[in-house]
């Protein structure tokens, strides 16, 4: 699976690059094999330069920090443990929610057999998700890298299914 982002469609990219007809074949490759999704999100990502301005919180010492932002979105509502109704009476336990957000340590979300129908039925019932302990990844946690791709695409999907 490649998963891949680009602030250009497939045809423009390397566009005025040195020797870019070289490059061509792999565009045909890359449109052939691929399916390209236009985001066309509002916010350019890029762009938000700190922790404190940006929604990715890396290192530990983040855990506080993390845990104010999900309260200043939940409000003055007290976030408490909930539980999510799966398909077929199965249920998904939320260490804590409140007014359509949601808080996991990482481990409880990604590092369990989890699938499809569990992250639908989480993302029916919240818009924001918080994982706190995301690991910095690399060859020793290659799999977990990839669940959490893998997690992270269907629920970009129900967001924007449901028009968020």
């Amino acid at each position: 699976i490649l998963v891949s982002t680009s602030n250009r469609a497939p045809d423009k990219l390397y566009e005025g690059g040195l020797q870019r007809d070289l490059f061509l074949p792999f565009i045909d490759t890359l449109k052939e094999r691929c399916i390209a999704h236009p985001i066309g999100s509002a916010v350019d990502y890029r762009q938000l330069g700190s922790a404190e301005q940006g929604f990715y919180f890396v290192g530990k010492h983040y855990s506080t920090l993390l845990k104010q932002k999900l309260q200043s979105l939940i409000g003055d509502e007290e976030p408490s443990p909930q539980t999510v109704e799966i398909i077929m009476g199965r249920k998904l336990q939320v260490p804590l929610g409140a007014n359509g957000c949601a808080y996991f340590p990482f481990e409880d979300l990604c590092d369990r057999p989890l699938g499809a129908a569990d992250y639908f039925g989480l993302f029916k019932k919240f818009h924001t998700l918080a994982l706190d302990g995301v690991p910095k990844f690399g060859s020793s946690n290659r799999t977990t890298a990839y669940r959490l791709c893998m997690r992270t695409k269907q629920g970009c999907c129900v967001q924007q299914r449901l028009g968020q």
